[in-house]
């Protein structure tokens, strides 16, 4: 999963795109024969299948570069742990018709986590996902693919201030949930004014010390009264942010949700009282975290608001995957005190998504651009599953340019819809690459309307890597069915890699680009907008991140861009996310060449991202919450939409979806007020002088409040029988009913 921290690109990905137009070679070209691998169990994940068959040949389950290897480091999409005995434990998820199936899983020696509207988690060996599948009860099993993060002024921008002065919310009574990279516990930004932690709760899934949470069977968990231990000494065991590739985001992301602003009293988040529940998490178990925020949040009788600053672009950008499925099923409609943040993503600008129709026999074609160096890609097809398609992966044989005509292709392997293959290279610049496309989700078993390919390319045992001159080339055909050819394709972009075209190849863009899990219908996917582009840093010098043509309030170059694949209004608002500034963990060593993201205090830094836009909304919901805990998921949602400050021409928009954060109108909003017609004083009766005030807004002597005018309407229009009506303007006639009503002349209630 792709980290949502975007700081500015200081390599941009090759001059230019290299186009390729490429000529499919011979079937098979010198790199040997395919491999058909045998179709396994249609319930497993093509991801599991492969990690399967890898052992099989001999190989670790995911690509690893060996020692003294001079490839980029892997970062695998699957975290593989090793147990002491030499098995392959993976992270795993599976959709069950029976709770019983979990005992069944158990007995398999499987770690059950969790298990929740028909989702069980679980560490699974390797060796026996065969097993689990061939379960009766078992609909699927899926691996968890390994999480990234998504990396003052911003504040007030929302309106949260104002909100704060005019309705006295601070988030107090609301815990904000933070699922990330960690947190500074010490930080004065998170301790009570009384000393006391202000973190009731921390489970750390990456500590293997223990205790851990009751249920769960891993990790290690934290009460209050742990860190309040950890307040007082350097030497008590704490919850971290030390990540080094983090760069302390968790804390960042938890300062401008809930910093109280006590370090230096200049940096307060957007709900400075509220309680915190921390899960620092590697992403392995993200479902699990969020699933233990809102079983916290419930025992304690309290709302809550979880954010995930993190994402990525394995999955159909439906909704439909298991951790996705398992996080949407958490909120929504009726599920009240409960909302669940994400940050849409950065890859705005980047040409990660592709898509196109096909007609049978009319193959289409395109090219996968590689960074120097990387040691593998992924590539995950959707298409509808009326159709078959037939998938050619092959290599460029000759350096390219993007002016370059055509060039040869030797195609490394070709799979049928239905089936596995694999096979290696044995010659030539990419020798020691093994390449194989798993096509068996036909259809996929989490969404019958859409089949799935996965195709896997690991050249970690390769001299160079990826070549930037040397794309690979993968071809389409629709070999059978009545669907209607659409297809989207998404590689994961974490070491830059994108699609590249030449002329009669299909072109790579930014679209669709909203990270899978943001694609959940109930949660709240929030893009990014400019904050700021200058400030002084902790050497008291000036910086200046200014880019030509962006203006403050702007939306970020970077924010990605929906919708989702089925059309969804995805991304859902957007909120402050480039150069905000927050807290510093301690935890970090920052080196000196950072130092100009460093806030003028020492205590703060500077971070972009929809990382940070996604803990600006989940801090105005914990202030929504405070004013009304029974919203459910979906009113949440709505508010946040239709309070929104339009951006452009207004409506939802694929970058801005329904416009910027605006929480003093979302405070205003009747879901926070309620109204009881014909009171339009709001003094809990109806008097007559409600009707005279209901007057004075008809003749125009005074100016109403919204609230004012939704009491006063209330004369029916004809044939309403008596109801109140809404949506019109206040009349004469609507002060001579509350008239009548408050002389005892009208049936109480009314109807």
């Amino acid at each position: 999963m792709r980290c949502l921290v975007h700081f500015r690109r200081l390599l941009m990905i090759g001059a230019a795109l290299v186009a390729v137009l490429a000529i499919v070679g011979p079937p098979v070209g010198p790199t040997g024969a395919a491999l058909i691998v045998p179709q396994p169990s249609n319930k497993l994940d093509p991801r599991i299948r492969m990690m399967a068959q890898r052992v099989q040949d001999g190989l670790p389950p995911v690509p690893t570069t060996p020692p003294g290897s001079t490839l980029l480091p892997v970062r695998p999409v699957v975290n593989v742990r090793t147990t002491p005995d030499g098995r392959y434990l993976v992270p795993a998820l599976a959709r069950l018709t029976d709770p019983s199936a979990v005992d069944a899983i158990r007995a398999l020696g499987c770690q059950v986590t969790s298990f929740s509207d028909g989702i069980a988690c679980f560490d699974m060996p390797l060796d026996v996902a065969d097993q689990v599948a061939a379960l009766a009860s078992v609909v699927r099993v899926e691996a968890a693919t390994h999480g990234r993060l998504k990396l003052n002024l911003s504040v007030p921008e929302t309106g949260a201030r104002a909100a704060n002065a005019q309705y006295g919310v601070t988030g107090k009574g609301v815990i904000v949930g933070i699922v990330d990279s960690g947190l500074d516990v010490r930080h004065p930004d998170f301790i009570a004014p009384d000393g006391t932690p202000r973190v009731l709760l921390a489970w750390d899934q990456t500590d293997t010390s223990g205790p851990s949470p009751a249920g769960y069977g891993y990790g290690r968990e934290y009460t209050a009264n742990d860190i309040a231990r950890a307040l007082v000494s350097a030497t008590a065991p704490r919850p971290r942010d030390d990540d080094p590739t983090a760069e302390g985001h968790g804390t960042h992301v938890t300062g401008i949700a809930a910093s109280n602003g006590r370090a230096t009293g200049k940096y307060k988040g957007m709900a400075p009282e509220t309680d915190i529940i921390l899960v620092k998490t590697d992403f392995d178990h993200a479902l699990d975290a969020n699933r233990y925020i809102a079983e916290k949040a419930q025992a304690l009788g309290k709302p809550v608001v979880i954010n995930n600053s993190w994402g990525d672009h394995i999955g159909p950008h439906d909704g439909t995957d298991l951790v996705t499925a398992g996080i949407n099923a958490l909120v929504g409609p009726g599920i009240k005190g409960r909302a669940i943040i994400f940050a849409a993503g950065n890859e705005g600008q980047d040409p990660i998504h592709l898509s196109g129709t096909l007609r049978l026999g009319n193959p289409a074609q395109f090219s996968i651009y590689t960074p120097r160096g990387i040691p593998d890609v992924e590539l995950d097809v959707w298409y509808n599953a009326g159709d078959r398609f037939s998938t050619s992966v092959g290599y460029t044989t000759t350096s390219t340019s993007p002016t370059q005509g055509a060039v040869a292709v030797t195609r490394v392997v070709q799979a049928d819809a239905g089936t596995v293959r694999n096979a290696p290279v044995t010659a030539g610049t990419f020798a020691g690459t093994v390449v194989t496309v798993d096509a068996t989700d036909v259809p996929f078993p989490d969404n019958s309307s859409i089949n799935h390919i996965m195709v896997s390319i690991d050249m970690s045992n390769t001299f160079r890597g990826g070549q930037p001159d040397r794309p690979w080339v993968v071809t389409l055909t629709k070999t059978a069915g009545s669907g209607d050819g659409k297809f989207d394709a998404w590689v994961p972009g974490d070491y830059g890699e994108s699609f590249r075209s030449a002329p009669g190849e299909l072109p790579g863009d930014s679209k669709v680009t909203v990270s899978n899990q943001a694609c959940a219908p109930n949660v709240v996917a929030v893009g990014s907008y400019v904050m700021r582009m200058r400030w002084t840093n902790v050497d008291g010098l000036p910086v200046d991140y200014s880019i030509p043509g962006v203006q403050v309030g702007g939306l970020s170059e970077f924010t990605s861009i929906g919708p989702t694949r089925t059309g969804q209004q995805k991304p859902d608002l957007v909120a402050p996310g480039e150069w905000i500034a927050s807290a510093l963990s301690e935890d970090i060593q920052v080196p000196r060449s950072h130092m100009a993201v460093i806030a003028d205090d020492g205590m703060h830094q500077f971070m972009q991202g929809t990382s940070m836009s996604a803990p600006h909304v989940t801090g105005a919901i914990a202030l929504l919450l405070q004013r009304n805990p029974s919203l459910d998921g979906e009113q949440i949602l709505q508010l946040l939409r239709t309070t929104a400050r339009p951006v452009g021409s207004g409506g939802w928009q694929p970058d801005s979806g329904a416009g910027k954060l605006d929480v003093l109108s979302a405070m205003q909003s009747p879901l926070l007020n309620p109204v009881t017609p014909g009171d339009v004083n709001g003094d809990g009766r109806i008097t007559i002088a409600d009707a005279i005030l209901a007057l004075q807004i008809a003749i125009g002597v005074i100016t109403p409040t919204q609230q004012q005018l939704i009491a006063a309407e209330v004369a029916p229009p004809p044939g309403s029988m008596g109801r109140p009506a809404t949506g019109s303007p206040v009349t004469v006639g609507d002060a001579a009913r509350i008239l009548r009503r408050a002389l005892g002349l009208e049936p109480d209630p009314w109807p």
